[in-house]
């Protein structure tokens, strides 16, 4: 089974467990899967808008975050844990909120197709999703090994630089 196939797979994981678990359930079940299975994901206990959230760092974007911009898993959750600390930021990534449906398909509770939100902070590009009790960054590129494609499923995408929110249009590569 390839990264991304594991990547699809947590994403599933999750929007289930939260599907099937109250708030505290989920928490203690992210919890213990991460104690069982460290190799798969990290997770840390974060506040956005004085609510409690799980931040996950799967196993792509950790396997990402080395091999693409030559980061430790510190380096990634100090870079994530900067841009979520930006209010703008965090709104917009949790606007984008998505549930499994009845039919076990993934949705997005306010766009048909939007299910991941992109920050950019040159030269490196994030990718976000969010359920109603977590933030998983899903993967990272570094726009010095070339541009970056957007995919259907992913929003239109913020800009940082020195720390301002841009929000841009949306547009199919992503270049320095």
């Amino acid at each position: 089974m390839n990264i991304d196939d594991k990547s699809q797979e947590l994403t599933f994981f999750l929007t289930k467990a939260e599907a099937t678990k109250g708030a505290r359930q989920f928490f203690q079940f992210v919890t213990q899967a991460s104690e069982l299975d460290p190799k798969n994901f990290a997770k840390f206990g974060i506040s956005l808008f004085d609510s409690p959230f799980v931040l996950i760092l799967g196993q792509h974007a950790l396997a990402r975050a080395h091999s693409r911009c030559f980061m430790s898993e510190y380096q990634l959750k100090e870079k994530v844990m900067h841009q979520l600390a930006n209010p703008l930021v965090a709104a917009r990534i949790l606007y984008n909120q998505i549930f499994l449906d009845d039919d076990n398909k993934i949705r997005s509770v306010n766009d048909v197709t939007a299910q991941s939100t992109v920050v950019v902070e040159a030269p490196y590009v994030f990718v976000y999703e969010a359920g109603f009790s977590y933030v998983r960054v899903k993967t990272i590129w570094d726009l010095r090994m070339g541009h970056f494609i957007l995919r259907p499923e992913y929003d239109t995408y913020i800009e940082l630089k020195d720390g301002e929110f841009i929000e841009r249009a949306r547009e199919e590569h992503i270049t320095l």
